[in-house]
C-alpha cells in the first residue's frame, strides 16, 4: 500500500467503497423479489426524512440507476424497515446483521469527517474485521478478500524479519530468551486472551447499550404519539357523543312526524272511501290518491315521509326514503309498471344498477349518459312513452324531455353533484301530465365518493405519472388492470396530463413526452375537479342532513311554475 498522510483513514474509506459496491446489488436483488411492489417506493418509504427521500428521487431520475441512487446512509434504514418482510429469513432472523450495518455506517461517518489526525488504529482494525464479516455473511467472498488484504497490508509489521536478516546473534539471543521465559510468556498469553475476551464483552455491552438507548428513544416517541392519539380519540368521542345526541333528537322528531303521517294516511284513506261512495271525486283524483297510497306502502311505511303532506293537494310530491334498501325499493317500484327515470352518479353506476335489479328488469330499462346523442336520447324517450321500456337509468340530465310528458317517477339513487343539476332533474316532474313523485333513496355511506372516483387528488396524480414513465403495455385496459384504478379516474388523469403536454394518449396507447414538468394548477380539468369538490361538499351535506321540507322549498324556489 502506498504511503499516504492518513493511512488508517484512507484504508477504511477504501474498504467502505468496496462494501457499498457489494451491498447495493444485494439489497436491490432482495427488494425486487417483493410481489406487487415498486422498488423505488420500497426504498422511499424506508428513508427517515423527506429530504432524504427527495435526494434519493433526484439521483435516481438523474442516473436512471437504482443502485447508484442508494446512499451509504440509507443502508441500515432500508434493512430495518423491510427486515421482517424481506431480509429476516436470509439471516435466520439474527438481528446482528442490522447492528453491524449501524456500526459500519458510524465508521464511515468517522472517516469522512476531515480532521488533523489519523483515525485510531484499533478503531480501524475493528471496522475492517466487521466489514469483512458482513461481506462473508452476504456471500461476497471476493470483496471480503479485498478488505482483508487492505487490513493485512495496513497492520503488517516486518521489524522482526529485518532484525533476523541483519543480526543472527540477536535472533539466537531472542530465541534463547523466549525459551528462558516460556513460563512468563504462557502467563502473558493467558492474560492477553483474558483481555481480548474482556474487550469483546465490552464491545458487546456497548453495542447492547446503544441498542437499548435507541429502543428507549423509539419507545418514548411512540408514547408521545400514543398520548396524542389518545387526546384526539377523546375529542372524536366527544364529537360522536354530540352527534349521537343530535341524532336522538332527530329520531324523536321523525317518530313524531311518523305518528302524524299515520294519522294523515288514515284520514286520507277514509276520505277517499267516503268520496268514492258519494261519487263527488273525479276519476283522475281517485287514481292519483290510490297511486300515492300504493307508493307509500313500498318498503317500510314507518320510515316513509312525504311532502307536501297527504292533507294538502299537490300534483308533485317528494318522498323521503334516504338510507333505504335501494334494491328492494327499486324492485317494488318497477313492479308498478309506471314510467320512471332513475338518476345515478356515473356510467359505472348504470351497469351496477342494471345488475342490481336483475336481467328480467334490466331488459326493459334504457341507458342514458352524457355521451348519449340528442337523436339517441329522443329514441329512448319515445320507447319509454310507447311502453317499450319501463324506465330509463341515467347519469346525466336529459336535454330533450318534452315539456308535456307522462313520466310519473323521478328517482334519485345517488347524491346530485350540485344544486343546479339537482333542480334541473326535478323540473320535469312539474310538467308531467300525471301526478309525479320525486323519490330520494340515496345514502351517505356509499354515495359521497363519486367526485373522488372521477377527479384524483395531487398525490395520486404524482404517483400515477411516475408509473406511466415505466415501460409497459400502455393500453387503457392494461393500465386500469396494472394500476388497480377505475377507468373513469384514469381517463380524467390522462386528460390532465395531456393538458399539461406531458403525454399523448388514446384507447390503445399512452406515450410520455419529453416535456418540462408543470404545476397541476395549469390544467383546467384539475382545477375544475378541485372546485367541484369544494362546492359540492356543502350541497351533499344539504341533501343528507336537511329536512324534507327544506329540500322541497329549495326545489320550488327554482321552478317557474306555481305548485297547485
Amino acid at each position: 500500500m502506498s504511503k499516504v498522510k492518513y493511512p488508517n483513514r484512507s484504508a477504511l474509506r477504501e474498504a467502505n467503497d468496496i462494501f457499498l459496491d457489494a451491498i447495493r446489488p444485494f439489497i436491490v436483488q432482495h427488494l425486487r423479489g417483493v410481489q406487487g411492489e415498486n422498488i423505488e417506493d420500497l426504498i422511499d418509504e424506508a428513508l427517515p426524512t423527506d429530504e432524504a427521500a427527495d435526494q434519493f428521487r433526484q439521483v435516481f431520475e438523474k442516473e436512471n440507476n437504482i443502485e447508484a441512487a442508494i446512499d451509504f446512509s440509507y443502508l441500515p434504514h432500508i434493512i430495518r424497515k423491510h427486515w421482517e418482510r424481506v431480509f429476516a429469513q436470509q439471516f435466520r432472523k439474527d438481528m446482528t446483521f442490522q447492528s453491524a450495518l449501524w456500526l459500519i455506517r458510524g465508521g464511515r461517518n468517522s472517516c469522512e469527517h476531515r480532521g488533523t489526525e489519523d483515525l485510531d488504529a484499533e478503531f480501524v482494525r475493528g471496522h475492517l474485521f466487521l466489514i469483512a464479516d458482513v461481506l462473508e455473511t452476504i456471500n461476497r467472498s471476493s470483496q471480503k478478500d479485498e478488505v482483508e488484504t487492505i487490513r493485512d497490508e495496513l497492520f503488517f509489521d516486518d521489524t522482526a524479519g529485518q532484525l533476523e536478516s541483519e543480526n543472527t546473534e540477536l535472533k539466537e539471543a531472542l530465541k534463547a530468551a523466549k525459551a528462558d521465559n516460556a513460563k512468563l510468556r504462557k502467563a502473558l498469553n493467558a492474560t492477553e486472551t483474558k483481555k481480548q475476551s474482556l474487550d469483546t464483552t465490552l464491545k458487546e455491552v456497548r453495542k447492547d447499550l446503544g441498542s437499548y438507548k435507541r429502543r428507549l428513544t423509539t419507545a418514548s416517541k411512540r408514547l408521545e404519539t400514543a398520548e396524542g392519539e389518545k387526546k384526539e380519540f377523546k375529542k372524536d368521542l366527544n364529537r360522536t357523543d354530540r352527534r349521537l345526541e343530535a341524532t336522538n333528537d332527530k329520531l324523536k322528531a321523525v317518530n313524531e312526524e311518523n305518528r302524524t303521517y299515520k294519522g294523515e294516511l288514515k284520514t286520507v284513506s277514509v276520505e277517499l272511501k267516503e268520496a268514492k261512495e258519494r261519487g263527488d271525486t273525479s276519476q283522475e283524483c281517485l287514481e292519483a290518491t290510490r297511486n300515492l297510497l300504493a307508493i307509500t306502502s313500498i318498503g317500510n311505511p314507518e320510515a316513509q315521509r312525504i311532502f307536501p303532506r297527504l292533507d294538502t293537494e299537490s300534483a308533485v310530491r317528494l318522498l323521503d326514503r334516504r338510507e333505504t334498501n335501494k334494491k328492494d325499493y327499486l324492485l317494488a317500484l318497477l313492479e308498478r309498471k309506471q314510467q320512471a327515470i332513475i338518476y345515478v352518479q356515473s356510467e359505472e353506476r348504470i351497469e351496477q344498477l342494471l345488475e342490481l335489479v336483475g336481467p328480467e328488469n334490466a331488459a326493459v330499462i334504457g341507458k342514458h349518459s352524457e355521451w348519449t346523442s340528442d337523436m339517441e336520447e329522443q329514441e329512448i324517450l319515445d320507447k319509454l312513452a310507447g311502453d317499450e321500456l319501463m324506465a330509463v337509468v341515467s347519469s346525466a340530465t336529459f336535454s330533450s324531455l318534452m315539456p308535456s310528458h307522462s313520466i310519473e317517477h323521478f328517482v334519485f339513487c345517488h347524491l346530485a353533484p350540485g344544486l343546479d343539476v339537482f333542480c334541473q332533474r326535478c323540473q320535469p316532474a312539474f310538467t308531467s301530465e300525471k301526478h309525479a313523485y320525486l323519490h330520494l333513496i340515496y345514502n351517505e355511506e356509499h354515495d359521497k365518493q363519486w367526485l373522488i372516483e372521477k377527479y384524483p387528488d395531487r398525490e395520486i396524480l404524482e404517483k400515477l405519472y411516475l408509473k406511466l414513465k415505466e415501460p409497459s403495455e400502455a393500453g387503457i385496459e392494461n393500465l386500469c388492470s396494472k394500476l388497480g384504478i377505475l377507468r373513469l379516474k384514469l381517463e380524467t388523469s390522462l386528460a390532465i396530463f395531456e393538458e399539461l403536454q406531458l403525454i399523448q394518449w388514446d384507447d390503445s396507447s399512452v406515450r410520455c413526452l419529453d416535456a418540462v414538468k408543470k404545476d397541476l394548477e395549469e390544467s383546467e380539468t384539475y382545477c375544475k375537479g378541485e372546485k367541484l369538490k369544494q362546492e359540492t361538499e356543502a350541497f351533499c351535506a344539504f341533501q343528507l342532513d336537511h329536512t324534507i321540507e327544506q329540500i322541497w322549498e329549495r326545489i320550488v324556489e327554482t321552478q317557474s311554475l306555481n305548485i297547485v
